[in-house]
């Protein structure tokens, strides 16, 4: 493999591959999708893949994958997708993934053990339309700069996808949230319903607080609500798209009526 140079595709996903990742796959210097994903593969990502300088798409989600993202990743420049979901990966989210990939339009890192909060130099990806940090060790809030990603789509948090923050009124082409489980704090954006095409939100099981803004009531496309286990409090606004949720999608909240 590590000879065929004029390579530009390599898929060997859904396999029973085992062994780690072979550093020759470098010498595939015209590559530019590598697709390696529900295998057996362990062991570190090989620094030795920062050299596919016209790679464009990896995928090694669903191996056996342990340490950090190697930081030679920062040379490639090309990256639109980036998939190193459902391993156990480990560490902060490296802050060099918003300085280094100005194309890219999809990261999943979700799934792993990264531990910290979610770096505010994310919202440097200015082409970033899905962000995939789900099911890790996360703390902390949701960066108010995530405002600036103008480009973002879907950002999935827990079993489907995460937004949030000050600014939020950028996101117009939101469809799905979910910061599912993942120890978010804070309030509900006051501007969420700038968020016109929001079709699934999920903010359960986080120490989120506050009211539900009645302006939710206007996300006319907004067909999955979940906001069990919070700490919301006031009156649930059971006005427009409000009237369509029931009294399972509001549960563990206390203070709410």
């Amino acid at each position: 493999m590590g000879d065929m140079e004029y390579l530009v595709v390599i898929d060997l996903s859904s396999n029973n591959l085992t062994g780690n990742i072979t550093s020759s796959i470098r010498n595939c210097s015209k590559l530019r999708v590598l697709d390696l994903s529900g295998n057996n593969l362990y062991g570190e990502i090989p620094n030795s893949l920062g050299q596919l300088n016209m790679l464009q798409t990896l995928h090694l989600r669903g191996n056996k994958l342990y340490g950090e993202p190697p930081s030679s990743f920062q040379n490639l420049s090309r990256f639109i997708t980036l998939d190193l979901g459902n391993s156990m990966l480990k560490g902060s989210i490296p802050q060099w993934i918003g300085d280094s990939f100005r194309y890219l339009r999809m990261l999943s890192l979700r799934s792993n053990a990264f531990s910290g909060e979610i770096p505010s130099k994310l919202s440097n990806l200015s082409s970033l339309q899905v962000m995939d940090l789900a099911e890790n060790r996360l703390n902390g809030t949701i960066p108010a700069t995530f405002g600036d990603l103008k480009a973002m789509a879907q950002v999935p948090n827990g079993d489907k996808y995460l937004y949030s923050s000050r600014g939020a009124s950028n996101y117009k082409e939101s469809l799905v949230v979910d910061i599912k489980g993942q120890s978010r704090n804070g309030q509900i954006p006051e501007n969420i319903p700038n968020w016109h095409q929001l079709s699934s939100l999920d903010l359960s099981s986080n120490s989120l607080s506050g009211p539900i803004p009645p302006s939710m009531s206007s996300l006319s496309f907004l067909a999955f609500l979940n906001f069990p286990y919070n700490n919301f409090s006031g009156t649930i606004p059971y006005t427009g798209q409000m009237t369509t949720f029931q009294a399972p999608s509001y549960a563990g909240n206390l203070g709410l009526l």
